[in-house]
């Protein structure tokens, strides 16, 4: 693997490569490796108003050590505008692509042949990326002309592809490879979007819970609090994070919570003794109806050949399923029920009306009804569908 990824970086030498630099460790070694092997580098940083300032300094220093010139873009007001009325828990599937389209209009502008991402082997991305370069016959993930933008439609210039030095090697190994390189990247300790093993850092805004709306107010309160929270924590040596509206501390590992209360009291913030919510309220649910009809009727007739249907359903739309049960009924048709980390998808098929009907239920926030009507028509190859949202509503939320 180190020949093949030494031979790909060779194909770079004195081009032009722009960086999606956000100061953490996958972008620091993504600089380093380019730099090393002769490529003409620009790194581009964006920061917004809740961003952590940790990452913007750490991006200013391993650019001055690797000789790099740095762009920082204030991304506040694209952010805000993206964000009006969100309530679906973390942000980031909407702040990110944004992010890629002005890097890609950024590299257009400017002359860059090559945009080099910092995803690794053990980053979700990898699912998406292999299964979009098998329908256009790219086996090399190397380079590629897949972002996560292209979901909004918004396409790559054919002058510019996608490098990912990082694509197989796993965050480990990255992590030894800075090592080895004496390159030193500092984190933030915040608990990211995992608790166990490899995680992604990001920014304050993350720890919306779902259901809340994501005000300015609220933005700014999570800024104050998780700076705060994670100045203990990088201190002591854990990792961790408060989230609002409940203002839940969680700490990895678990046992610090009552240290970070402590400290964000000391530091005059305003946080109580119990993180329960007081009011009743329903839960976060999110809830679909997908119903597609007019389907071959031999696809539907018994669970060996719906099951394939419905695993690319399950792949493209990031569902983890923990356990299933099958049954095919006399003479033909099936049903098909998914335990899912987040709650169920249950299938039911008619193949003598062509018809099959999907019901899934989350506990956490769902793709966009406009991905999933991409993901149907992706897979079923018709416009012959219908998919409702359901929404859950009380006395404490209220129409948008």
């Amino acid at each position: 693997m180190k020949r093949r990824l030494s031979e790909e970086l060779s194909k770079l030498k004195n081009r032009r490569v722009l960086v999606m630099f956000s100061g953490g460790k996958d972008s620091a070694l993504c600089l380093y490796l380019l730099k090393k092997h002769g490529a003409f580098v620009e790194a581009l940083h964006f920061r917004h108003r809740w961003s952590w300032e940790l990452s913007t300094n750490e991006a200013k220093k391993l650019a001055r050590q690797l000789d790099a010139n740095l762009l920082i873009e204030d991304y506040t007001e694209k952010l805000k505008a993206r964000l009006e009325n969100f309530r679906d828990g973390r942000p980031c599937k909407f702040c990110k692509p944004g992010m890629y389209i002005r890097a890609l209009e950024y590299a257009k502008t400017n002359g860059f042949e090559f945009i080099c991402i910092g995803d690794n082997a053990s980053d979700t991305i990898v699912i998406r990326l292999a299964q979009h370069e098998r329908l256009v016959g790219n086996h090399n993930l190397y380079f590629t002309r897949y972002l996560d933008s292209i979901l909004e439609g918004i396409e790559i210039s054919e002058s510019v592809q996608i490098f990912r030095p990082l694509i197989y090697l796993t965050a480990g190994e990255v992590g030894k490879k800075l090592k080895d390189a004496s390159i030193e990247v500092k984190r933030n300790h915040e608990t990211g979007d995992k608790y166990f093993e490899y995680w992604r850092e990001g920014c304050p805004i993350q720890y919306n819970e779902p259901g809340a709306v994501l005000t300015e107010e609220r933005m700014d309160r999570l800024y104050v609090y998780n700076v705060l929270a994670t100045e203990i924590a990088r201190q002591k040596g854990f990792r961790a994070s408060v989230h609002l509206p409940s203002t839940k501390i969680v700490t990895v590992p678990e046992g610090h919570e009552n240290e970070v209360r402590d400290y964000l009291i000391s530091r005059g913030e305003r946080i109580g003794t119990s993180f329960q919510q007081k009011e009743r309220r329903i839960p976060f649910i999110e809830h679909f109806i997908i119903e597609v009809y007019g389907i071959d009727p031999d696809l539907l007739i018994d669970c060996e050949r719906t099951l394939p249907l419905v695993n690319r359903l399950i792949e493209r739309a990031e569902l983890r399923v923990v356990g299933d049960i099958h049954h095919n009924f006399e003479p033909f048709g099936n049903t098909m029920v998914f335990i899912l980390s987040n709650s169920h998808l249950a299938v039911h098929t008619w193949p003598e009306n062509e018809f099959i009907h999907f019901d899934l239920l989350s506990c956490q926030a769902l793709p966009e009804q406009s991905r999933f009507e991409h993901i149907i028509f992706e897979i079923f190859k018709t416009k012959n569908f219908n998919i409702r949202k359901l929404r859950y509503q009380d006395d404490s939320q209220t129409d948008d």
